[in-house]
């Protein structure tokens, strides 16, 4: 979603079901625990599988720490990005459904 999108009307049926929950709850269902989870595991098994690949034995301690310091606030940065274009679309398409209504 960019910030100049006007959202489609499932687009915005969707954002107005989402937004009823609130913005942390979306940060921290969608960023943490959706997109810096599912990165955590996939570049997590990636890189132990580089290891593997490579014949040296994977330092677990190591990649999950990694995974958890870059992926899980990677989430919330993501989470609070999307909330905020999640809304600027919202508003947008508010004011442009007015402004349609008006004429």
């Amino acid at each position: 979603m960019s910030p100049q999108t006007i959202l489609t009307e499932k687009q915005f049926e969707l954002w107005k079901r989402r937004r009823t929950h609130g913005a942390l709850f979306f940060v921290f269902v969608w960023g943490v625990i959706y997109w810096g989870g599912l990165m955590f595991l996939i570049m997590t098994s990636l890189f132990a599988l580089a290891y593997v690949f490579r014949g040296v034995p994977p330092n677990y301690s190591f990649l999950l720490t990694l995974g958890v310091c870059l992926w899980l606030p990677g989430g919330l940065l993501w989470g609070i990005w999307t909330w905020i274009l999640g809304e600027r679309s919202f508003a947008r398409t508010l004011h442009a459904l007015a402004a349609a209504e008006a004429r």
